[in-house]
């Protein structure tokens, strides 16, 4: 006697599958996101990051460059892992390793203060100057 599934357990069977490709989309989708808006933050604080720095925005262009000088190798490399491991094993590890290099991030910024007095960034408030009062905290 062999045992078959019912159209029942197929129809949950199925269902759970949507439900798990919904949940990995939307994940993939936060990651992906939140990973342009890493790449893309420097270029929109252009004016902040040049007059934070004293520093003419090519300069600050020229500083940004850098990250990118990294970042062109690494995404050969994480293309090339994409290929060979697939997105369904390589993802979760490529976010767990964002979210750990950014939790580390905020970890040190919490320990040594943001870099930033209250009573300093208030004054700065005041005189109008709230780029500089701001600019270590995210």
């Amino acid at each position: 006697m062999s045992e078959g599934k019912t159209g029942r357990e197929t129809e949950s069977d199925s269902s759970d599958a949507l439900r798990w490709a919904v949940v990995a989309w939307v994940l993939t989708s936060v990651y992906y996101f939140y990973q342009y808006a890493l790449r893309s933050a420097p270029a929109v604080m252009m004016p902040e990051l040049s007059d934070g720095f004293g520093i003419r925005p090519t300069a600050v262009a020229a500083m940004v460059a850098v990250f990118y000088y990294g970042y062109s190798p690494f995404s050969l490399v994480a293309g090339v892992a994409m290929d060979r491991i697939g997105p369904r094993r390589l993802l979760p590890g490529a976010a767990a390793v964002l979210a750990l290099g950014d939790d580390r991030v905020h970890v040190a910024r919490s320990k040594c203060g943001n870099g930033t007095d209250q009573k300093a960034d208030d004054e700065k408030w005041k005189r109008g100057r709230p780029a500089d009062a701001t600019h270590g905290l995210n």
